[in-house]
């Protein structure tokens, strides 16, 4: 609906630039960047759109837990870098994340306690 309107005010002021006295071609040409104009503005979304989301999850929700099972996962692996090298490292590398240019597994651990 808002676009027919955005193209009938197109035409309108194609004929008022003709009835002024322009030729047909220049009528049109002029005619044709405000209504271009106004059909781009009513297909996009309006930046004063409101955009209903819920609220950030509280801290301590299920991403804390998951810290502390992480950085539990990554001490006990500072105890055997053996299961370090099997474990997390393949795991690491299948996500694609390089794992030699990671900390080592104990201050990665440090460091997600921290986040806890």
């Amino acid at each position: 609906m808002k676009t027919a309107l955005a193209l009938l005010v197109g035409v309108i002021i194609g004929v008022v630039i003709w009835l002024l006295g322009a030729e047909p071609f220049w009528a049109v040409a002029l005619a044709v960047p405000p209504t271009a104009f106004a059909v781009l503005v009513t297909r996009l979304k309006r930046a004063t759109d409101i955009v209903w989301s819920s609220a950030p999850p509280p801290p301590g929700s299920i991403s804390t837990a998951h810290a502390g099972t992480l950085a539990s996962r990554l001490a006990e692996a500072a105890e055997s870098p053996q299961r370090y090298r099997e474990r997390f490292r393949t795991r690491l590398q299948r996500l694609g994340i390089d794992a030699s240019e990671m900390p080592d597994p104990k201050e990665l651990a440090e460091r997600l306690r921290r986040v806890e």
